[in-house]
């Protein structure tokens, strides 16, 4: 109960406490890496895809080749994140004040071309496949500037 108290007590004297050194902190920005497109410049994406083979696979080779074909489809559908953002839809069925059930959907739909495969990595029966997409600004930016107006 004491503990409770003191921290309580704690908690509300730095709430309403103004020292010069938390006015300070205030006015420190931190800058974190990130890239702006704009018309001048081009920003290359980078994303890795990974796919695992299905069970019932006839030989190794085809195992091999169906993870590849789905890695390359992850690898897509993040660069398609990346460019154009994720749809995403919710929905709760709620009684008496418990969730009875609860569903999420996603949804992506581009475009994508030009994209190149930097690296592909296999093993028995999982792959990954690196991929980059130069996104040039001067056609770019006006499309996705639009899109968040």
């Amino acid at each position: 109960m004491k503990k409770q108290l003191v921290l309580a007590a704690l908690l509300a004297s730095s709430l309403f406490a103004s020292t010069p050194a938390a006015d300070a902190k205030a006015d420190v920005v931190v800058e974190e890496k990130s890239v702006v497109l704009n018309n001048n410049n081009s920003v290359t994406l980078s994303v890795i895809g990974q796919g695992v083979s299905p069970e019932n696979t006839i030989s190794n080779y085809q195992a091999l080749a169906l993870a590849k074909k789905a890695a390359i489809a992850d690898a897509y559908r993040l660069l398609a994140e990346k460019l154009n953002g994720v749809k995403v839809e919710g929905f709760d069925i709620v009684k008496n004040m418990v969730v009875q059930r609860s569903q999420v959907k996603t949804c992506v739909a581009s475009m994508i071309k030009h994209a190149n495969i930097v690296e592909t990595k296999c093993a028995k029966d999982f792959c990954e496949v690196e991929m980059e997409l130069k996104v040039v600004g001067n056609k770019w930016y006006p499309e996705l500037a639009s899109a968040y107006k």
